[in-house]
């Protein structure tokens, strides 16, 4: 978020400036876990793979894919998070739209309850977010227990 100034000033604020943002925030816990993860195949898994023939595609869909899934996942839920927060900052930049700019419009106004509406809204939209991709994660991988609580 401390470079959302920077963002501001090259790309004006606007549609095109929070999608960067966006893909900014996203840019680190992404690939930091994907790259764990497929570090964390089991090495027998690869082995015996290769000794039954199987081709490096074969070897990537079957094996190393399935393996480093849920950590992918992870890393999918960890980047929503930051997602969010960057877009409700660079809404609360943009001078016409978006809860952001309800919220801190509400603020200056002294709306407290369209205020306080913003910010329900702000974690009703995370809780979807976090439900859709709960359901993706179960229906990608079925052949994992669904952990209780």
């Amino acid at each position: 978020m401390a470079l959302l100034p920077v963002f501001i000033l090259l790309l004006w604020i606007g549609e095109i400036s929070k999608i960067t943002m966006m893909i900014y925030s996203c840019a680190w816990p992404l690939p930091l876990n994907t790259i764990a993860a497929v570090k964390q195949v089991d090495p027998l898994l690869i082995k015996s793979a290769r000794t039954m023939g199987a081709t490096p595609q074969q070897l990537f869909r079957k094996v190393i894919l399935p393996a480093a899934l849920p950590t992918i996942f992870v890393g999918i839920r960890l980047a929503s998070a930051p997602a969010i927060l960057v877009l409700l900052a660079s809404e609360m930049v943009d001078p016409k739209v978006g809860l952001g700019y309800l919220i801190i419009n509400s603020q200056y106004s002294f709306l407290i309850p369209q205020m306080y509406f913003g910010i329900l809204g702000v974690a009703v939209i995370k809780l979807v977010f976090n439900a859709v991709l709960e359901t993706l994660e179960g229906h990608f991988m079925r052949w994992k227990a669904p952990v209780t609580p």
